[in-house]
């Protein structure tokens, strides 16, 4: 938030918070999650997984996305359309973004996706090894010639892209915490600020390193702080809707200091992290609560259009001959799946 506030508001421009803080936070995000799935998901039922995080991620998006339709047009700060693809959250390449920051969560879903299917081929249990192979291809896949490893990409070949570098640490941290003296993130951060790299392939790298790290540390530090858990409550409200927040208080006063920006984007936070811990309680209950063959039908077309959706040639929002197959096979397997009685 800090990061993107930088040069938008008068005083932010003098601020020490430009691209190295951006680059380290979006690590330490994935960091974070990758070391929650590492101990949700050996201990997880495949389908139960999948839909735990299918109703964390997209409600709250939806609601935000469906919020900014009405408010960015009626301030005049954005106009907003319709694009499908985008709303999937699916690796689609080239895409419109509604609220910003979202490009994390292309990512996040399709780690998701990934990790049902390695549960779902009864391999949960041995995501060390998972991790440290993923490590590796990231790494080979940097030699293959035009390889990109910074672009969003189209389809599966987002789970070989730098910042995945980071969730892949952070499936090792509980393995970690057992092997490793604490303190080490102090040297990795100073490191990462005192011999910054110049490119961006190094700085995913370097940040995903230092945010495994410092990940791991902090994990292991346990100070009560029920302000901070609040806080922690409504951080993926804050990181969906800070961005939209900055451009209302811009447009509504083009001289707002940052503490206006500030404030805006933390009332909104506040109601919306609010209903968004009060929504994900009773969906995720409403989703335990339901037959499983129910839960398995629900998750079997939200895949197809996951899917689909990142099987479509380019950004266009007609379906290509890949996308037509994919939905086809679904289909077929869908119906072998579902269509005998019970």
């Amino acid at each position: 938030m800090l990061v993107h506030a930088h040069g938008w508001f008068p005083g932010a421009s003098a601020w020490p918070f430009d691209e190295r803080f951006g680059v380290l936070g979006v690590a330490v995000f994935f960091a974070i999650s990758g070391m929650l799935m590492a101990g949700i998901l050996p201990r997880t039922e495949p389908w139960r997984f999948l839909s735990h995080r299918v109703v964390r991620i997209y409600p709250l998006f939806l609601l935000l996305v469906a919020t900014w339709a009405v408010v960015g047009p009626a301030t005049g700060a954005q106009k907003v359309g319709f694009h499908f693809l985008s709303l999937t959250l699916a690796p689609v390449g080239t895409r419109y973004y509604y609220l910003g920051p979202e490009w994390t969560l292309i990512y996040e879903c399709s780690y998701y996706v990934a990790l049902f299917a390695l549960a779902l081929a009864g391999l949960q249990k041995h995501l060390i090894p998972v991790a440290c192979a993923w490590l590796t291809t990231i790494a080979a896949a940097q030699l293959l010639p035009g390889w990109d490893g910074t672009f969003l990409p189209m389809g599966p070949t987002i789970l070989f892209k730098l910042p995945s570098v980071a969730f892949a640490g952070g499936l090792l941290i509980p393995t970690l915490t057992r092997r490793t003296p604490i303190g080490l993130s102090i040297v990795a951060i100073a490191v990462c600020f005192l011999f910054w790299p110049t490119t961006l392939s190094a700085q995913y790298w370097f940040a995903g390193v230092a945010a495994t790290l410092l990940v791991l540390d902090v994990s292991r530090l346990h100070v009560p702080a029920p302000g901070l858990a609040t806080l922690g409550d409504w951080s993926y409200a804050l990181y969906l809707c800070h961005l939209p927040a900055f451009l209302v208080a811009i447009k509504l006063a083009p001289d707002a200091p940052l503490a206006a920006g500030l404030l805006g984007a933390f009332g909104a936070a506040g109601f919306f992290g609010t209903l968004d811990v009060w929504l994900y309680k009773r969906l995720k209950t409403k989703v335990d609560r339901s037959p499983d063959e129910l839960r398995k039908r629900s998750l079997f077309w939200f895949l197809l259009i996951f899917c689909a959706a990142a099987a479509v040639p380019g950004p266009i929002a007609g379906v290509g001959l890949p996308a037509l197959v994919l939905i086809g096979g679904a289909y077929w397997i869908g119906k072998k799946v579902f269509g005998r009685k019970q």
